[in-house]
Parts: C-alpha cells; structure tokens; sequence
C-alpha cells in the first residue's frame, strides 16, 4: 500500500507541473506614511536615458502612468539629431515597464513597436523585437503574441483589428531564426487540447500519462482540424530550423515533440535521437529524454522507457516530471519494488529547483537579461 500511495502521488505531480511562464513578482506591500510624488513620464524617460535604468523603472514601478503624449513630446525634444537614439530609450523604457507592470504589456509594446517601426528595419529593432517576445513568453501572454491585443481609442471605441505580436515581428524581419522559432512554438501551443488554448497554464488531466496523452491528436478533443493545422505549421517551420547553426537542437526537440502529438513514434524519437550530438544544454537534454520516455512507454518498450527517464535525472536529479512518469511506468508494469526505490530517492532529498518541463512554453525568456543589457549598451 505504501509504495502504491507513493506512485499515486509521483504520478499526479507532472499535471501540476504543466509548462507555464515564470511566475509573477508580489506586489511589495505599500509603506505607511505620506506617499511621495512618484516621477512624470517625461522624468522618468530623461532618467532612463542617463542610465540610471533600475530607479527609472523600478521594481514596483515608479512611475504610476506611461503618458503616451508625452513620450512622443519627449522624443522630438531634443532635436533631430537626437531623435533616434531617444525613440530607442522610450520603446526600452517602456518595453522594461511592462516587465514589472503586466497588465500594461499589451498597450506599452504595442506602442513601442510602432517606434521602433518608423525607420526601416535595422538590427537593433530586431533585437527589440525579439526581447519583447522573450518577456511576452516568460509571462505567459500568448494571446498578446499569437493573436494580438487591441486597444481602445481616446473616445472608447474599439481600435484597428490587432495584429500578433509575432506576426508584426515577421514582417518586419522575415528571414530572423528566432521569430521563426517563435511562431513554431505559438503554433506548438495554439494546438493545445484545452478551450482556452492561449490560457496561462494548460488544463491538465490527474495522471502524468494523461498529462501528456492528452495533447495528442489522437486523443481527439475540440477544434481537431484547427489543432491539425497548427501543429502542421509548427513542424513545417521547425524543419527548416533543424540545420540552424545555434538553433538546431531546440528545433529538433520541438519538433520531436510535435511529432509525438501528431502520433509519428518513430520521428519523433529520431529527432530526440539526435539531440546529444547536437548540444550540452542541460534543458534540452532532459527534455529529449523525458519525451524519449514517454514515447517508448506508450509503445510498450518498458525497459527502454524506464532508461530513458533515467537518463533524464540523471540531468536534472530529482526533476518531479521525469520522477513521477518513471514511477508511474514502473508501476503500470508491475514493477512495485524499483517504483518505490525511485519514489523514495525523490522523497528523501530536496526536489531539483527548476524542471525544465515547467518552463517548455517560455521559449527565449532566459535570454531576455541579455537582450536587454544589449539594447541598453546601444543607447551609450
């Protein structure tokens, strides 16, 4: 009894870990005291620009309200000459703005794109572009990126018809790797078997098989032609990343995931195949072999599944997905002594910080520091 309670328990954790995006920052608890007056727009746009970044922001934001007018006034303040380096400092102002207050993000970026868009593209709006992805990903605003946000008008009409954020990208930038990533990973997730299939969390079932079964195409569920098509979309733009200097690896993993939704067994485990020529990165790895896992599990290659769930830990020690669907396995088969023996070895040590698993939909979020240290050094 003991080790079946143990297995119910392992195997119910990877549907709470559903991927998601990086979790959003308390806000800090407000001071007692006069409230000091916070800086106008105008202010906190002369500040960002001298560099002193962090206050200029702030963490909760200083700043209460981005005033739109009064960015453009900023802007053209300073003369031509200066004109576009200050365009450049208001889409980064307000691009790190929506970082720290979410329920902006939309209005703030679709605005600064439209900054950054009225000289022709140059590498510098493609690496705002892509960071302005990148914090879209890690907050989970796929609606925003997939489909687009509109905006009312100053008289409270709806505006123009929203354009997704990956899209404008695209335009602009066609041929850009990383914005072709980006809409195979927006497809990835718009095929999701869930109502909702642009929600911040996936809704899972109560088993780690089912967690991952259930986004097959074989599992049937709503929109099926469109789910179809989505998933068609995003394999089409992967295969064409799979010989990408940087971006191989990512793309055969994605794609080996996206072919293990479509029900193509073999394909998929030849792209995970491929993985451990292609990179070091410890994410990747793990991944490759936690979907290896579960596609040898559901062909009925226990032993082989088993090992390669094991491979996994053997990345990320004590990763609750890997953990949870090898103990389900083991169990599945009878296997009662070595799934307590994998269960115990996760009960009795602290549990690995970050399972890549939670983070498969965040896409280029870790690399939005950098991007961003990029942009600011461009302003110098």
């Amino acid at each position: 009894m003991r080790v079946v309670a143990t297995c119910v328990l392992a195997a119910g954790l990877l549907a709470v870990l559903a991927p998601i995006g990086v979790a959003q920052t308390p806000p800090t608890p407000p001071k007692s005291g006069p409230v000091p007056r916070g800086p106008t727009t105008r202010e906190a746009l002369d500040q960002y620009l001298k560099g002193d970044y962090e206050a200029a922001v702030g963490n909760p934001p200083r700043l209460a309200r981005f005033n739109f007018e009064d960015a453009e006034r900023w802007m053209s303040a300073g003369g031509e000459a200066a004109t576009e380096r200050r365009q450049l400092a208001a889409a980064l102002y307000a691009l790190e703005y929506s970082g720290v207050r979410q329920g902006v993000l939309p209005a703030m970026l679709n605005w600064a794109r439209g900054v950054m868009s009225r000289r022709p593209p140059r590498s510098i709006e493609a690496v705002w572009l892509r960071a302005s992805i990148a914090i879209s990903e890690g907050l989970g605003r796929w609606t925003f990126l997939v489909e687009g946000v509109g905006q009312t008008t100053a008289s409270g009409k709806p505006g123009p018809a929203p354009t997704a954020h990956i899209r404008f990208a695209r335009t602009r930038f066609p041929d850009d790797p990383h914005f072709q990533m980006a809409e195979a990973l927006g497809a990835e997730r718009s095929a999701a078997n869930t109502p909702d299939r642009l929600a911040a969390t996936l809704s899972q079932s109560t088993t780690g098989w089912d967690a991952i079964a259930a986004q097959r195409l074989e599992a049937g569920g709503p929109r099926l032609a469109e789910r179809t098509a989505d998933l068609e979309r995003a394999a089409g733009l992967l295969e064409r990343l799979t010989s990408h200097e940087t971006l191989a690896a990512e793309a055969h993993l994605r794609l080996g995931h996206v072919r293990l939704r479509q029900g193509q067994s073999d394909a998929a485990l030849g792209h995970f195949d491929r993985l451990p020529s292609l990179t070091k990165n410890v994410p990747v790895r793990y991944l490759g072999h936690l979907f290896s896992g579960w596609t040898l599990g559901a062909l009925g290659r226990t032993q082989e599944a088993a090992a390669a769930y094991r491979a996994a830990l053997g990345f990320v020690p004590r990763a609750q997905s890997a953990t949870s669907l090898l103990v389900a396995l083991l169990v599945k088969n009878a296997q009662l002594s070595e799934a307590e023996a994998a269960a115990e070895e996760f009960l009795v040590a602290d549990v690995a910080p970050s399972d890549p698993w939670r983070t498969y939909y965040v896409g280029d979020f870790s690399e939005y520091p950098r991007l961003v240290r990029q942009l600011r050094e461009a302003l110098q």
